[in-house]
């Protein structure tokens, strides 16, 4: 139940940022914007200590390609200014 609220906010704030929603984030499509906003939301859910299991469950995904969105985080946090751009939005950090 707690885990539930904490994705559907975490998934609230990615929304705000990318326009991009939680069912938009499950689907399986690989359209780049949408793929940033899955990363980003990944990040954001481990920074609350979720586990593996409940975010890929809450976003169809398995624990290798959630470590794969974590890794390519930091890759293009530090590369891609949009992307940065984007994750700083939903930290709260900057606006758009």
């Amino acid at each position: 139940m707690i885990t539930e609220t904490i994705i559907n906010e975490v998934a609230q704030k990615i929304e705000a940022v990318t326009g991009f929603s939680l069912e938009e984030i499950k689907s399986k499509s690989r359209y780049c914007p949408l793929v940033r906003a899955r990363i980003i939301l990944v990040y954001e859910l481990r920074l609350w200590n979720l586990t593996y299991i409940e975010i890929g469950n809450a976003i169809n995904r398995n624990h290798s390609t959630l470590t794969h969105y974590l890794t390519s985080y930091r890759d293009r946090y530090d590369t891609d200014p949009v992307f940065r751009k984007m994750a700083n939005c939903s930290k709260g950090r900057q606006t758009l």
